[in-house]
């Protein structure tokens, strides 16, 4: 049991770690949605936006992730419900511009508001 507790511990700081860079929005509307043949969808909202990565400083307001895995098109649903329902979103950026487009930061999760 203090081997699992310790190995989690480990991961938690290492994942914690890795996202020192990483933006989120305060409640925002989406404003644009974009899906590429090449697997991914950027999107950009008008709210409030933390400091970004530097690698996303030229577009403050959008963000990118991958739609071929179940968890991307998880996201992209949410978005896409939220667009078309105008609910407000929160959006927790992973600190990486990891996707095909290497100016814009990668998105951990979507929230939609009430």
């Amino acid at each position: 049991m203090k081997r699992t507790a310790a190995v989690a511990a480990a991961l938690f700081c290492t994942l914690a770690g890795s996202e020192a860079n990483a933006s989120s929005t305060g409640p925002s509307t989406v404003t644009v949605v974009l899906s590429a043949t090449a697997g991914f969808a950027m999107f950009e909202v008008d709210g409030q936006r933390s400091p970004r990565p530097s690698c996303g400083a030229a577009f403050p307001t959008r963000f990118a992730f991958n739609i071929t895995t179940p968890a991307g098109q998880a996201m992209l649903s949410t978005l896409l419900t939220a667009a078309t329902a105008h609910k407000s979103i929160v959006v927790w950026g992973s600190g990486a511009c990891d996707q095909p487009t290497p100016d814009t930061e990668g998105v951990l999760y979507i929230e939609m508001r009430p």
